[in-house]
């Protein structure tokens, strides 16, 4: 028991306390319209990319003596021809185009959300925000790691193996998932919740 001359307990006004933000989940046309917002914008250095990385890809192509050879000792009569060679150069373009624009979306996206407590620019037009589901604030290194580790490799690797199917499943998932997850979400422990409102 306390004696009389012991400090009182400071007691608190839950009028004055400061107020508790309130999270809404994200609808899935909120999520779709600020990926598309965020996506014309990250073309754009992804243009830039590929101006660079293009015309040395076009050399080597150039360069390609059994390519070269392939064409001229091409028998259109029986088939045989170039086709194994010019596949597997279409094969490296596509890599060196899909790979550039997910490395920079990947970048942008880590970039952005740990600056602005997880807002892109998309996100932020149409009032939404990634938020870890721990409560932790979100960083760079996680925010990439749910970009570009999660989503584009796990994800885009498991789309090349079921045609595509991995994917549109991945994305089509808030539509009955009840926190509107993402499968990427829920692998990274995230949520896309609209901007807070005071309670």
């Amino acid at each position: 028991m306390a004696d009389a001359t012991s400090t009182p307990a400071t007691l608190v006004d839950p009028a004055a306390a400061p107020a508790r933000p309130v999270y809404l989940l994200a609808s899935f046309g909120q999520r779709v319209r600020a990926h598309v917002i965020d996506t014309l914008i990250v073309l754009v250095p992804t243009f830039g990319l590929w101006a660079l990385l293009l015309p040395p890809l076009v050399q080597l192509v150039g360069d390609d003596q059994r390519l070269q050879d392939d064409i001229d000792a091409w028998d259109v009569e029986t088939g045989e021809g170039p086709i194994g060679r010019i596949l597997f150069w279409m094969l490296v373009f596509s890599w060196v185009i899909w790979g550039a624009f997910v490395v920079v979306r990947g970048v942008y996206e880590a970039v952005f959300q740990a600056r602005t407590a997880g807002q892109t620019p998309g996100r932020r037009a149409v009032g939404i925000r990634v938020m870890r589901a721990d409560g932790r604030p979100v960083r760079f290194w996680w925010a990439l790691y749910r970009a570009l580790l999660v989503r584009e490799v796990l994800f885009g690797f498991a789309s090349l193996i079921t045609g595509g199917l991995a994917w549109l499943v991945q994305y089509l998932w808030p539509l009955w998932d009840q926190q509107r997850r993402t499968l990427h979400d829920v692998v990274a422990r995230s949520r896309v919740v609209q901007d807070a409102e005071e309670a």
